[in-house]
């Protein structure tokens, strides 16, 4: 485990997921939001933790992870992930509420018991929203040719391999049409006037929000097996 103290464990997890999100360097207003803490206090960490190497600050340019600082924060977004997969797969948790567990339990385990936790599970490369786990040695996995929801052809089958807004609503509205990771779709129609998109889950019709089209990430599938024809 880290010799950091919480906050600066979560300051630089945060940090690390921009980056690795966005590939560039991070404002401190973007961080501020992130952790709903003041721009003030925020300058003031991010000052201490640039003063101990784990990161470079730039006044009018933001925040970017030193190589010290990025291995922090890459084994606590591994350490989340492996927890958020352990808790649903071997607990039972519903893929809505491990998140909340996995954000307490991350600063108190040994890398130990998290590796432990990763070979009872198979060495998994993703948790249950999809998002990529680090393997021990920082290699982060990626969806082979995964596109938005909203960048889809009309016609083809996919199947749901990320979902980016992970927020307890959205997961609860997606679990109301049937919508889960490796869950298989066919695409029907994408709609100019308003960027909605028509699709087809276990044989029902679903009508997805622009908003929602930006937050699914599929990969492409061969025709969903039992589909009825139109």
């Amino acid at each position: 485990m880290s010799a950091l103290n919480i906050s600066n464990e979560d300051y630089l997890k945060n940090i690390f997921m921009f980056q690795y999100q966005t590939k560039r360097v991070m404002r401190t207003s973007e961080l501020s939001q992130c952790l709903q803490v003041s721009p003030a206090a925020v300058t003031d960490k991010i000052k201490k933790l640039s003063d101990e190497k784990y990161l470079r600050y730039s006044k009018y340019k933001g925040v970017q992870l030193t190589d010290k600082g990025r291995a922090i924060g890459q084994n606590m977004v591994r350490r989340h992930r492996i927890l958020e997969l352990f808790l649903h797969e071997e607990l039972g948790l519903t893929w809505k509420n491990v998140h909340e567990e996995a954000e307490r339990l991350e600063h108190a385990v040994s890398d130990s018991l998290i590796n432990r936790m990763e070979s009872k599970l198979g060495f998994p490369k993703f948790d249950p929203h999809g998002d990529p786990i680090p393997s021990a040695d920082g290699v982060l996995p990626k969806h082979d040719r995964s596109l938005l929801l909203s960048n889809t052809t009309p016609g083809q089958h996919y199947a749901l391999a990320r979902v980016i807004e992970e927020s307890h609503a959205f997961l609860t509205y997606l679990d109301s049409i049937n919508l889960s990771i490796t869950q298989s779709i066919c695409v029907k129609k994408h709609h100019s006037f308003d960027e909605s998109v028509e699709i087809m889950v276990k044989n029902q019709p679903v009508s997805i929000s622009k908003f929602t089209a930006s937050q699914l990430i599929v990969t492409p599938i061969k025709k969903i097996k039992g589909e009825k024809r139109e």
